[in-house]
């Protein structure tokens, strides 16, 4: 067992023994929808294939503005004729918002390189979404929320 320890610290002592610790990606920047596509199975005599595209909202709408930092992430977009400004904090702790009629309470986890939001209203309805860098530079949200279950794809704005 000393041996073992000793040549442990031999190997951290020296640089030898590399420990590699996965970064959470830094998901700033403003991005602008690509598509929306539909992971819900088709009901009953429904002739669609299993993933079809959706008539759905984007679910951080059109357009948004990300600002990350060690602590928070800040997600600005345009609703209506103002803009809703929401933050979350990256430590696992609650975040109250207002969106945009009502408190919301949302807590941020990262898994790894993807970011998990999960957001409840006032009645306890819950809205999930899970946020991860494509390799090709790509944002994607997948929501899942009363009986939706989506992707968003986003590009971000040159």
């Amino acid at each position: 067992m000393q041996t073992v320890f000793a040549t442990l610290l031999v190997l951290a002592a020296t640089g030898s023994g590399r420990v590699l610790i996965a970064q959470t990606p830094d998901l700033s920047g403003h991005w602008i929808t690509r598509g929306t596509i539909n992971l819900l199975p088709p009901q009953a005599g429904d002739k669609a294939p299993p993933v079809r595209v959706a008539e759905l909202s984007p679910s951080l709408g059109p357009n948004f503005t990300a600002r990350q930092s060690t602590t928070e992430l800040t997600i600005d977009r345009p609703v209506g004729k103002g803009r809703l400004i929401t933050i979350y904090s990256l430590d696992g702790k609650p975040s109250k918002n207002l969106e945009p009629f009502e408190e919301t309470i949302s807590i941020a986890t990262w898994k790894q390189a993807r970011l998990e939001v999960v957001t409840r209203d006032s009645l306890q309805r819950e809205l999930r979404r899970v946020i991860w860098l494509e390799p090709d530079g790509r944002l994607t949200v997948e929501t899942t929320r009363q009986g939706e279950h989506y992707v968003t794809i986003y590009a971000r704005a040159q």
